[in-house]
């Protein structure tokens, strides 16, 4: 589980976590990330060029 601020500004990384916290992957570029649990607030603000996937088994993401 990552918290706060995670992969904020960063460039071209490759991914994957189990549940992330408030403000995930803002301002991400070209990044690659999937996410095996639910997300919070303020995820993937001002995301450019980058692909998030979101596997959240409850189905109400």
């Amino acid at each position: 589980m990552v918290i706060e601020r995670f992969d904020v500004r960063i460039s071209r990384t490759k991914l994957v976590v189990e549940g992330i916290g408030d403000h995930k992957c803002e301002y991400m570029i070209g990044s690659i990330i999937m996410v095996f649990d639910k997300t919070w607030k303020n995820f993937v603000a001002g995301i450019s060029g980058g692909v998030v996937w979101v596997l959240y088994k409850e189905g109400t993401f």
